[in-house]
């Protein structure tokens, strides 16, 4: 389950320009590193919560999404 669904504020706080989860990290953004690294350990299935920002787009149809209000 990779948690997704704050809001970033702490990070724009301290000089971030995007929110966290679409900032680029290894060539790719943190969400989608985060996703491909539970993909590759071969889960059973991989949840990803979502929130503050639109992620469904960005994440592959093996993702389940959850959407917290």
């Amino acid at each position: 389950m990779v948690l997704a669904a704050g809001g970033g504020a702490r990070y724009r706080d301290s000089g971030g320009t995007t929110h966290k989860l679409l900032a680029p990290f290894r060539g790719s953004t943190v969400v989608e590193t985060a996703v491909a690294a539970a993909l590759a350990a071969g889960l059973d299935a991989t949840f990803v919560v979502t929130g503050a920002v639109e992620l469904a787009d960005r994440l592959p149809p093996a993702v389940t999404v959850l959407a917290h209000p």
